[in-house]
């Protein structure tokens, strides 16, 4: 198992140890869906290298983050956070970024990059998110 891989186990501990067996059930069948999973597994958080997470399986690795981030929030006490259940930070954190992964309609924003020999290059980033950042024309 590689890292990628597992960090989508890590996101599906990360439900079902917080959430409510209806809302893990709901989560889980929502991310255990070939295209979403798919896409959290190869996109990367951030459509430029001078962001954050910026590789292959760099968006599940920033949720993956930002669930411990908001849950450690909570924990120590942190006024806005602490009033806001494990289970609603959970779902929230999940689905902030979920718009990178595809569209409403299920259309993949993730690119691969083929090149003429046939391999797969680098990573890139979406080419529907450089619409969003300041560093489009660099691209």
């Amino acid at each position: 198992m590689n890292d990628v891989e597992k960090s989508f186990v890590e996101l599906v501990n990360s439900i079902s140890k917080h959430c409510s067996k209806s809302r893990a059930k709901l989560l889980l069948s929502f991310v255990m869906q070939e295209r979403i999973k798919e896409g959290l597994l190869a996109c990367p958080a951030s459509s430029s290298k001078a962001y954050h997470h910026c590789f292959e399986g760099g968006l599940l690795h920033h949720i993956n983050q930002m669930i411990k981030i908001t849950l450690c929030m909570r924990d120590c006490g942190e006024p806005i956070a602490n009033r806001i259940t494990a289970e609603n930070l959970v779902t929230v954190v999940i689905i902030h970024d979920l718009h990178k992964v595809c569209d409403p309609y299920g259309n993949s924003y993730y690119v691969t990059n083929l090149l003429k020999s046939g391999k797969v290059s680098e990573p890139k980033p979406f080419r529907i998110c450089l619409l969003y950042t300041s560093d489009a024309a660099d691209e």
